[in-house]
């Protein structure tokens, strides 16, 4: 008797939207080598005393549950914020004038209020005076100053400058919704043949390391749990945590 074997190994791409929203849009996270779902029961064991084996008589599911691991590839602002528990806002460009650097010593950086793109600058001293180009090296590329020499400058150093625009992302700013995740993927052992993965309710633990500086591609790593949808309770076809499909 021929036996058939249903080989598998999935490829795809993943997308994530707000769990429970009338919106359908989803954002592609990018390159994603890594993506598992584990079910785990936690379960209750009757053990009978009447035989005089002990033996287990009855085993009763307590709970249900689910969890997620996913490895992404792509330091997108959506992954980025996913990751941190943060809100990603945007900066316009601006001027600034007369921005304090403090009592400056020759040797140290000095970071501008806004960085990113900073151009027109201008320090001056405590006198109002032009500080010669000569006695400070700028990074206009993150917006600070080294200080070279102070000689015959009175302080405080102040700064005029124009910046440019920038998308920034705060950490722990807030406790991100839970999302929907959907894998459109290909089998590759079996000619690349479709398969869909829906999870209705997926809620991320922050990342747990973000590596900044390494010799290799960064990764971020997720992890969480899968929820059960209520919503989809009355569809066997949903199913309330998720669902594969495949071709019939």
């Amino acid at each position: 008797m021929a036996i058939e074997t249903q080989y598998y190994s999935f490829q795809g791409i993943v997308t994530l939207g707000t769990a429970g929203s009338n919106a359908l849009e989803e954002y592609e996270v990018g390159n994603c080598p890594a993506l598992s779902v584990d079910l785990q029961v936690e379960t209750i064991e009757h053990t009978e005393s009447w035989s005089g084996q002990r033996m287990t008589d009855l085993r009763l599911i307590k709970a249900k549950k689910a969890s997620i691991k996913m490895t992404l590839e792509s330091l997108s602002l959506d992954n980025l914020a996913l990751g941190l528990y943060g809100q990603t806002l945007t900066r316009a460009a601006g001027t600034v004038t007369a921005e304090s650097l403090g009592t400056v010593v020759a040797g140290m950086v000095y970071p501008l209020a806004n960085p990113v793109g900073v151009s027109s600058v201008v320090v001056k001293d405590g006198a109002d005076a032009t500080v010669p180009a000569t006695k400070y090296e700028l990074d206009a590329t993150f917006g600070a100053v080294k200080v070279l020499d102070t000689t015959g400058t009175t302080m405080p150093w102040k700064v005029d400058y124009a910046y440019g625009s920038a998308k920034n992302v705060g950490m722990f700013l807030v406790n991100p919704p839970a999302r929907r995740l959907r894998l459109r993927g290909v089998n590759t052992a079996q000619s690349n043949a479709p398969v869909l993965v829906e999870l209705h309710k997926v809620q991320f633990d922050p990342i747990k390391n973000l590596a900044l500086i390494q010799d290799d591609l960064g990764k971020l790593e997720f992890e969480g749990s899968v929820l059960a949808d209520p919503t989809k309770a009355t569809d066997p076809m949903l199913g309330m945590f998720g669902r594969v499909v495949m071709a019939g």
